[in-house]
C-alpha cells in the first residue's frame, strides 16, 4: 500500500542538508530560503585536516558541522536526532512517522543511491548525505525520497534504502540516523536570528577552537599545500586525492567555490532583512572570496591531470598565493561581522 506525506513540496536546491531542512521548514509553514537555512545553522566554516579519511591523505571542508547545528537554537525550532543499531527497528522508526504524515530527514551513504549512478569505487563513499524520506510502498519494495538537487521525487528500493541508512563506511558512517523537526507556532524573527548567526559564525572564523579551522586554518593550509606531494605514497594516490580535493571544493554540493557562494548569498539577504548596508558590502566580499576558491579548486583539479611533480609542484604554489588571498580577504570580512 503506498504511504505518502500530503502536501510536502520539494524544490531543487545546491547542498543536501540545507535543501532538506528548507523543504521541511516550509512543510510546517515556515518559508525560508536555502541560503537562510544553510546560514543559521553555522554549519559554514573552515577545517583542514592530513592523513584522516580513507583515499584523502589531507581534506578541506568549508563546513564545520552537520545538521542538528544552531539552527534550532537561533530559529526557536526542536529537532531531536535518533539512531538504531537494528535495520528493521530504523524502518519501522521512519515508517511509522510517515503513517503520521511526517517528512523525516535522513543521513545515508549516497554510495548506494541507485538514482545517482554513482561510479562503484570505494572513495565514493559519504553517509553524512541528507535526503527527506516522504513515503513508502512496501508492496512494491520502494521508498520515495526528496533529494537536494534532483527534481521532483525519487523512488529507491527498500533494500538499497537499508543499505545507505546502515552503511559501515568510512568517513561518516550514517548509523541509521534520522531527525524529528517539531516547528512551534512561534519562531523567533529572521533577523533577530540572521544576525545571531552571523556573529556566530564570524567567532568561528576569526577565533576557532583550533589552528587548523577558521581563518589560521586556511592560513595552515596554505604553507601545507605545497607539501602534498610528500605525504603521498605514490603519483597515482597523489592524482586521486587531488581529484576528490577538487569534487569535495566545487561540485559535491557546496554550491560553487566551497560553500562561499552560498553565504554571501545568506549574508545579502540578511542584509535586507536587518536593513544593514553594511553587510550588503560583506556578502560581496565573501562572493570575491569564493571566486578565489574556485580558482584554488581548478588549479588542485589540473594539478590531478599531471605525473609530472615539478609541474605539481608549480601549480601548488599558485594555489597557495592563492589561498593567502582568501584568509586576508576572509579576515576583513569576518572582522566586519563581529
Amino acid at each position: 500500500m503506498l504511504m505518502m506525506v500530503d502536501g510536502f513540496v520539494h524544490r531543487p536546491g545546491f547542498h543536501c542538508e540545507s535543501t532538506a531542512v528548507r523543504d521541511v521548514l516550509e512543510f510546517y509553514g515556515l518559508k525560508i530560503s536555502e541560503y537562510m537555512a544553510f546560514g543559521l545553522g553555522c554549519t559554514f566554516g573552515f577545517e583542514y585536516l592530513r592523513k584522516k579519511f580513507p583515499y584523502r591523505p589531507f581534506y578541506i571542508n568549508g563546513k564545520i558541522c552537520t545538521f542538528p547545528n544552531t539552527l534550532q537554537k537561533f530559529l526557536g525550532i526542536n529537532v531531536e536526532k535518533k539512531t538504531a543499531d537494528d535495520t528493521d527497528e530504523a524502518w519501522n522508526y521512519v515508517k511509522e512517522l510517515i503513517n503520521r504524515n511526517i517528512p523525516v530527514p535522513i543521513f545515508v551513504d549516497m554510495y548506494y543511491l541507485d538514482y545517482m549512478k554513482i561510479p562503484k569505487e570505494p572513495w565514493n563513499h559519504f553517509g553524512n548525505h541528507v535526503i527527506v524520506l516522504v513515503g513508502y510502498d512496501e508492496e512494491k519494495g520502494e521508498a520515495y525520497i526528496a533529494d537536494s538537487s534532483f527534481e521532483g521525487i525519487q523512488a529507491i528500493s527498500l533494500q538499497s534504502l537499508a543499505q545507505a541508512r546502515n552503511s559501515k563506511f568510512e568517513p561518516f558512517p550514517p548509523e541509521n540516523t534520522w531527525f524529528e523537526i517539531n516547528v512551534p507556532k512561534t519562531t523567533r524573527p529572521l533577523s533577530k536570528a540572521a544576525e545571531m548567526a552571523i556573529k556566530e559564525t564570524a567567532k568561528n572564523m576569526i577565533h576557532p577552537s583550533r589552528e587548523n579551522c577558521g581563518i589560521c586554518g586556511i592560513r595552515l593550509l596554505a604553507e601545507d599545500i605545497v607539501n602534498w606531494p610528500e605525504i603521498t605514497s605514490s603519483t597515482e594516490e597523489l592524482k586521486l586525492a587531488l581529484i576528490l580535493q577538487y569534487i569535495d571544493l566545487e561540485i559535491a554540493g557546496t554550491g560553487g567555490g566551497n560553500f562561499r557562494k552560498m553565504y554571501s548569498r545568506f549574508i545579502k539577504e540578511s542584509a535586507k532583512l536587518i536593513s544593514n548596508r553594511k553587510l550588503e558590502i560583506i556578502s560581496h566580499e565573501i562572493a570575491k572570496s569564493a571566486e578565489l576558491w574556485s580558482e584554488t579548486a581548478n588549479l588542485i583539479r589540473q594539478a590531478s591531470q599531471t605525473a609530472k611533480i615539478k609541474v605539481v609542484n608549480k601549480i601548488l604554489t599558485k594555489a597557495k598565493n592563492k589561498l593567502l588571498k582568501i584568509a586576508k580577504n576572509e579576515e576583513k570580512a569576518f572582522l566586519e561581522m563581529l
